[in-house]
């Protein structure tokens, strides 16, 4: 096949992570990107089953204004949508993650507000779920920096449901 571009020639896009809808037989691609060369925020866009891209680049994180990494992807099979979890650099700085997660419709909407994924007495990173159809949830593991500057880590999870997964939150809530 040939070569083509999932996004829409957007600054430093990187980290693309893709999964297939069985249900509407496309693909859905999420890849952090450059914002107007500054902060790193997450898009999202369908790829029909021919490879070739059949929507337009969407905002997932709706403009935290924090840098967002590490995108893990989940397809929904009962709910027909995705579950996003990032990272997220809650200061800008690189010096405390959390992981946050959006809803996402199979027409690139949000559904819903952000989800708190994890947000422990330190940092999180390298988000990695699942989707389990019989219990609908999700799980999410990750690294957890036990707070020895990044030289002490355990893996760690959480288990949440599809439908209303733990905390959800505005992104004004967040701002720091």
């Amino acid at each position: 096949g040939s070569i083509y571009y999932v996004g829409g020639f957007i600054f430093d896009e990187a980290e693309p992570q893709v999964i297939y809808n069985t249900r509407d037989n496309k693909y859905y691609c999420v890849f952090q990107a450059k914002w107007e060369n500054v902060d790193h925020h997450l898009i999202g866009r369908h790829i029909g089953a021919g490879g070739i891209p059949v929507s337009d680049d969407a905002f997932v994180s709706s403009f935290i204004q924090k840098d967002e990494n590490s995108p893990a992807l989940i397809y929904n099979s009962i709910g027909n949508e995705y579950f996003v979890v990032f990272e997220f650099d809650i200061f800008g700085d690189g010096s405390w993650n959390w992981l946050l997660g959006r809803r996402m419709s199979t027409l690139n909407d949000p559904i819903g507000n952000l989800v708190l994924v994890a947000a422990y007495g330190s940092n999180v990173y390298e988000p990695s779920a699942a989707y389990h159809p019989t219990q609908n949830q999700f799980i999410v593991s990750m690294d957890f920096d036990l707070g020895d500057a990044g030289t002490n880590f355990e893996v760690v999870g959480q288990r949440l449901g599809a439908e209303s997964p733990v905390l959800e939150v505005s992104p004004s809530s967040l701002s720091f």
